[in-house]
């Protein structure tokens, strides 16, 4: 078995840190010691916490790109079912994903205005989502009729409603409320398809 490296502990420890307390208020020091690393190896692996900060999000979007790659969608070829087992397959991974919180939303809120590297990642990062999500969205869009949604308008409200079920299910404590919150927005696209 592969032994972990200084540079993955700091990060997953980092990755935990953030999502549960927050960027600001997690210090060095209490990764490191979460960690079991020194501070030497801190900053080898990472010149800042901004930078172990920037690298985190990367490691959560490859985490987030992973899980939603393999869903059952990916085999399907009519863009309806498709589009609604898609938002099927993100509602059954939603505890998986975001039991920790969003780390995205947390620091777009916690950092976007303060750090001008993390905003441009995070607007990057928010923009190939879109992208990513418009491969789903366009195709099913393209079977409404007039005066509905576009692609990209329904990228945009998937994730405003990710997000928002993301906050919800962490209010309550509960993430089931997380993915019965997807299973709406599914009911919408269903709502829409038979319009």
């Amino acid at each position: 078995m592969a032994r972990i490296t200084a540079k993955e502990k700091i990060l997953e420890t980092a990755l935990d840190c953030f999502c549960a307390c927050g960027y600001p208020a997690t210090s060095v020091d209490d990764i490191i010691a979460k960690a079991c690393v020194s501070k030497g190896s801190f900053y080898h692996a990472f010149k800042s916490k901004e930078d172990l900060g920037l690298a985190t999000i990367e490691r959560y979007i490859q985490h987030l790109n992973e899980v939603l790659a393999q869903g059952p969608h990916r085999e399907i070829r009519e863009p309806i079912p498709k589009a609604l087992a898609f938002v099927d397959h993100v509602a059954d991974k939603a505890s998986e994903l975001w039991a920790r919180g969003c780390l995205m939303g947390s620091f777009a809120v916690d950092l976007a205005h303060a750090q001008p590297r993390v905003q441009r990642l995070l607007k990057s990062v928010f923009t190939r989502l879109e992208q990513d999500l418009r491969t789903v969205f366009d195709p099913f869009a393209a079977h409404l009729g007039a005066g509905a949604p576009s692609g990209a308008e329904l990228a945009r409200q998937f994730i405003t409603q990710v997000q928002g079920a993301i906050v919800l299910g962490h209010a309550h404590g509960d993430m089931a409320m997380t993915s019965e919150s997807l299973r709406g927005f599914r009911r919408y696209l269903a709502g829409l398809a038979r319009a």
